[in-house]
């Protein structure tokens, strides 16, 4: 187990994590992390490239379906 303490940055509060966990996890500053809570713990989940893409695909098709629609006709 891994203990560490939440550090200052800025106006808000950050954790670092050691080279080693990014390494196990193939995570880096550039990846984007999903963060889930349960209300006494913190979940971060790294994200793909995929997953965004296919997340930002269904938001633009559920926001403009209707343009999408007069488009297509």
């Amino acid at each position: 187990m891994l203990t560490k303490k939440l550090i200052k940055i800025g106006s808000s509060v950050g954790c670092t994590f050691p080279k080693s966990v990014l390494q196990l996890l193939k995570i880096d500053e550039e990846t984007t992390m999903e963060i889930t809570t349960d209300g006494h713990s913190i979940t971060l989940t790294p994200i793909s490239k995929e997953d965004r893409f296919q997340d930002a695909m269904e938001n633009a098709t559920r926001d403009h379906s209707e343009a999408f629609e007069r488009l297509a006709k």
